[in-house]
Formats: structure tokens, sequence, C-alpha cells
């Protein structure tokens, strides 16, 4: 029995292209999606604490990210926590699994707020 692949964010363009892709070559996968959809498990980058166990996977494509320019500029924190620290968590699980990990982004935004002070 083939080993499953894991997708992070298989809703999405690249996550659901590399699903079907996978599945038409006869590969197992593993969905996940941020969306609570009876048919991926559940994983909201945002939201490590709310994360269920992890499944086995010899493979793991990360491509779960919050893209939208507008919405990353109206929520900077919760860019940065789902573009950089969420992913890296996550990514940081499931090695411990033992997983193989690829992070595939396309046109992601990691803006965080930052305070500056004005130079005079």
């Amino acid at each position: 029995m083939k080993e499953p692949v894991f997708i992070a964010g298989a809703c999405g363009r690249i996550g659901s292209a590399l699903s079907r892709f996978l599945r038409s070559r006869g590969a197992r996968v593993i969905e996940t999606s941020r969306r609570k959809d009876p048919s991926r498990l559940h994983i909201d980058l945002a939201h490590p604490e709310s994360w269920p166990e992890l499944p086995d996977a010899r493979t793991a494509v990360i491509t779960a990210a919050m893209t939208s320019m507008n919405d990353c500029a109206l929520d900077p924190e919760t860019a940065h926590t789902v573009n950089s620290t969420g992913a890296i968590e996550l990514a940081r699980r499931l090695t411990e699994r033992g997983a193989y990990v690829l992070r595939l982004l396309l046109g992601c935004c990691s803006l965080r707020a930052r305070r500056s002070s004005k130079i005079e």
C-alpha cells in the first residue's frame, strides 16, 4: 500500500491541482482545509492550538497561505501567523512524524505590523 501524501491547503488553486494530479497517478492523498469540510482534515494555520493529531505521511506539501494583499494589509498579524509561524509549526510537527515537507507558494504575503519611530 502506498503511503499517503499530505496536502495542506487542498482547497486552493495549487493544492487542489496537486491533489488531482497525484490522485490521477494513483496516490493516496490526505487533504486539509481551513474550512470545515467532512472530507478533509481541518487545519487552520492561524490556530495551531486547534489542530487534530496529524496523520502519518511520508511526504507533505504545504500550499496553504493567505494570498490576498488586501487581506494581508487589513490583518498583518494573521497574515504573518498563517504564512510564516503557522506554516513553520505545521512543517515542524510533520517532520517530527517522519514526513519530508515541501512548502510550495505562489504570490503570498507575510506583512507584519511594525512599530516605527520617526527619524528626525
